[in-house]
């Protein structure tokens, strides 16, 4: 188990006299139970004397030898607090990086160069599949203090930064490599871009598609400080074992070195300009399936141009990275003829809808003779067991058209790139081009079968999936009013929506099937959302399904209390809420979901405390959520 942020302090430095970015940064950190303390640097000072006189206060100010001291110019990217396992001997570990770096600290690089940030010179390689191992990175937005010796080492760089009026950044890069540091793989925070013109002032991420080169012995780089360009060599150290920057060359004295050319296009975030159902077809076409180091993949033309249709997301705040030049430059299968790129095959039912599905709705279009729906691997080994599982779906909406895997780069004749039209949150209302295709399908080969009432159950998902204490008892309810207890993870994709086709009154637990049955509803429909987690999610899904059917749907809120996996303390997929049955019944009753006056049972202290002992042991147990 890995170190646990919430049981370490935290210090947010402010460095910016805009106030909405201390509480953007300091709402995210709450939301996942880290309460940081804030501290400003000196006023009246130079931006870097400022900078660096708020992080001396921050260092001086916090007791123990490990803390984290974050910049209120980062957002949380991922609600994550347990850190991957500490590798052994760090004293720190950057949580945000950067491309920028810094030449070693000798007397004649000082001379020639000053002690400068310069883009392109962060200098790291891979120590595990969690962690880089960095030799020099100027970045000084979240970091994660580890030893008395990372402490005192940066405490006296943080020092110079304020004495000379250099950037702290810059400083602590040249403390780096005197210090075991290292850096998440897959970074805890990002910078956030400007001010939101709006009331209240909002704060939005800045992501870009650059992404961290691994760098090699021997490597040749062009490094950038606003016009100034030198090329640099990767050397090992020896009596370090560390990598380092050779300067071989200024290239403002010597202009036949020609710069590296590097891919840098700045993405939209997940909810800007959406469901607009666009595409691009692009000929020959560049299409990279995820590099497990780069965290890179898409769609670029044969020039390098990254097609933002073709984005990704692992996590709504951060897109994965646009293809790195040097993926370009590598041996790429041939495809002849012109396909439709259907993104990545994702293992989660949910996600597979929300995600691989998503560009379907182009194979509606009139694009001629299509070769087949180019997809690409969400993780190792995922094609196959995607296809596997959810093969039934993809031939339902692509019919006759065969389902491509792509497992390593390829050239395509012509790649035909639409925009998602479904996806999470803001996406999940559907473009008008994505309802109406999955719509068309499904009625077009499903026939209704089955009863008017079921209620979609979760009482056999594995437990660690999330529910509500006493779901038997509410079906046995349910079920004594007529309903189906309904489990679609027994039944064919046809099968399924052959019920939800036929149904007139549909009661579930907020969940996927909600997204699968709005294919297929009759717009006579009745849905009765029962919230299983405290979360905004469900009028989204309740939207979803009145936009996709035109159904009516009711979102009904009875949870008393959640339960949540002890030392969490934070709601997620796994959480457990325990409801008033009894209220439950009656806003049924109200709603005209149930026929007789019966009110349904409660269910007690007992009962829940039995579902805890019965609960299997390698999961952990569930502890009431404190706090409203």
């Amino acid at each position: 188990m890995g170190l646990d942020l919430r049981e370490i302090a935290t210090v947010v430095v402010t460095v910016s006299p805009a106030d909405d970015r201390s509480k953007a940064i300091g709402d995210d950190l709450k939301q996942v139970g880290i309460t940081p303390e804030f501290v400003k640097g000196a006023e009246k000072r130079s931006a870097n004397k400022r900078e660096a006189s708020a992080f001396a206060r921050g260092f001086d100010q916090t007791e123990g030898q490990i803390f984290l001291i974050v910049q209120d110019d980062q957002r949380l990217v991922r609600d994550e607090t347990v850190l991957p396992s500490i590798p052994e001997g760090a004293d720190v570990i950057l949580l945000a990086t950067a491309n920028a770096g810094t030449l070693p600290n000798t007397s004649e690089n000082r001379e020639a160069y000053g002690t400068n940030a310069y883009d392109g010179l962060a200098l790291v390689e891979v120590h595990d599949t969690d962690y880089y191992r960095v030799s020099s990175m100027a970045h000084a937005k979240a970091i994660l203090i580890c030893s008395s010796r990372g402490r005192a080492r940066f405490r006296e760089e943080i020092q110079k930064a304020s004495n000379r009026s250099n950037s702290t950044a810059a400083r602590l890069s040249v403390a780096i490599a005197d210090l075991n540091a290292y850096a998440l793989r897959a970074p805890l925070f990002d910078a956030v871009g400007g001010m939101k013109k709006t009331e209240p002032p909002q704060v939005s991420p800045v992501i870009t598609s650059s992404s961290l080169r691994h760098a090699k012995v021997g490597e040749v780089r062009i490094a950038r400080k606003g016009r100034r360009k030198i090329a640099v060599q990767a050397v090992r150290n020896t009596s370090t074992a560390l990598l380092g920057w050779d300067v071989i060359a200024d290239v403002r004295q010597d202009e036949t070195l020609k710069p590296i050319k590097t891919h840098n296009v700045r993405l939209p975030l997940y909810h800007q300009d959406v469901l607009k159902d666009r595409f691009d077809v692009i000929p020959n076409a560049r299409v990279f399936p995820p590099d497990p180091e780069a965290q890179s993949c898409g769609v670029t033309d044969e020039i390098g141009q990254f097609s933002i249709l073709s984005a990704e997301f692992k996590w709504i705040r951060r897109p994965m990275l646009a293809p790195e030049t040097e993926r370009m430059a590598g041996p790429l299968k041939q495809l002849k003829g012109t396909y439709i790129y259907g993104g990545w095959l994702h293992p989660h039912f949910g996600h597979f809808l929300a995600e691989s599905t998503a560009r379907l709705w182009a194979l509606a279009k009139n694009f001629g003779k299509i070769d087949g729906v180019l997809f690409i691997p969400y993780g190792p080994r995922t094609i196959w067991r995607t296809r596997r599982k959810y093969g039934p779906i993809l031939n339902l909406f692509a019919g006759e058209t065969p389902i491509t895997p792509l497992t390593g780069p390829a050239i395509v004749d012509k790649l035909i790139v639409p925009e998602p039209g479904f996806g999470h949150q803001s996406r999940m209302l559907g473009s008008r081009e994505y309802i109406d295709f999955v719509r068309n399908r499904v009625s077009s080969q499903i026939t209704p079968e089955g009863g008017d009432r079921i209620y979609i159950s979760r009482s056999k998902l594995n437990a660690k999936r999330g529910g509500i204490f006493g779901e038997t008892s509410l079906e046995a309810f349910l079920a004594e009013n007529g309903y189906e207890i309904f489990h679609p993870q027994q039944h064919s994709a046809e099968e399924q929506l052959s019920r939800y086709a036929a149904a007139r009154y549909i009661i579930s637990l907020d969940g996927s099937p909600l997204h699968f049955a709005s294919f297929a509803l009759r717009p006579d429909a009745k849905v009765a959302i029962v919230k299983r987690r405290t979360s905004t999610i469900q009028e989204r899904m309740a939207e979803q399904v009145r936009r996709f059917s035109g159904a009516e749907v009711h979102v009904m809120d009875h949870i008393e209390k959640m339960w949540v996996r002890e030392h969490f303390q934070r709601i997620d997929y796994s959480s457990y809420g325990e409801l008033d049955f009894v209220g439950l019944g009656d806003s049924l009753r109200e709603c005209g979901f149930l026929k007789s006056g019966a009110p349904a049972p409660s269910f007690g202290v007992d009962q829940i405390a039995q579902e805890l002992e019965n609960r299997p042991a390698e999961l952990g147990p569930l502890v009431p959520l404190e706090g409203p």
